[in-house]
């Protein structure tokens, strides 16, 4: 199990240190707070779980959300939307490590496929 440490990430332009905010439960919290900002509501955050199987269940849930707020660009103190992703996982415990390497490899390679990217950055559907 990975201890709770910063994460460095990059968003294609520049690499973010995502700074470990809390650990509640099973949930932990990272934020990056963009140079040049002072207001909260600016920080991008990333939340992360995993769920052990509960009784009578044989999965596991893992799930990650990247939350980006959308900043006025008059005002940029003001914050006025979020751009979010969440990544859910549903891992029967009877998998085999091949098999949720297989998903999560598969999964990774849609992400930066032409199709998710174009739908993601402009819009654009599959015709």
């Amino acid at each position: 199990m990975p201890a709770i440490a910063a994460l460095s990430l990059s968003d294609g332009t520049a690499s973010r240190s995502y700074v470990p905010q809390s650990i509640e439960g099973n949930l932990a919290t990272y934020t990056y707070q963009p140079a040049g900002t002072t207001s909260l509501d600016a920080r991008w955050k990333i939340t992360h779980s995993v769920s052990l199987p509960k009784a009578g269940s044989v999965v596991v849930r893992t799930k990650s959300k990247l939350v980006i707020p959308v900043m006025d660009t008059v005002d940029t103190s003001k914050k006025v939307a979020d751009i979010m992703a969440t990544v859910d996982f549903v891992l029967p415990t009877r998998s085999l490590k091949a098999d949720r390497t297989a998903l999560w490899t598969t999964l990774s390679n849609l992400i930066v496929n032409a199709i998710t990217t174009s739908a993601v950055e402009d819009f654009n559907n599959v015709y």
